[in-house]
């Protein structure tokens, strides 16, 4: 099976739904000066990065309060990610836990 980015997106924003952690990485203020985007610390985003090999390759990435972010899991092919996420929810859905991702 081919895995798509929008597959493992879908994945990861099922997952920031399962931990209760915020839906987007930034959140839009409206201040007097101006707008302003304001990170949403726990968020988990899907890191791609196409050095130019042909390959595009993944990780997934946790928001910090400061506005960085850092790295959760290895960087890691399409193939590799989708296995990495079907692990985290696998130990989510353990049997000594709630189902959380019921297909």
């Amino acid at each position: 099976m081919r895995i798509t980015r929008k597959m493992l997106q879908s994945r990861v924003d099922r997952l920031n739904i399962v931990l209760n952690r915020p839906k987007t990485a930034y959140t839009l203020k409206e201040n007097v000066g101006g707008k302003v985007y304001l990170p949403n610390d726990g968020h988990f985003k899907l890191d791609t990065n196409s050095p130019g090999d042909g390959w595009t390759r993944y990780a997934l990435a946790m928001m910090l309060e400061s506005g960085g972010e850092t790295n959760v899991s290895p960087t890691c092919t399409a193939q590799e990610m989708w296995t990495y996420l079907r692990g985290v929810f696998d130990v989510l859905d353990s049997e000594y836990t709630h189902n959380f991702d019921k297909r």
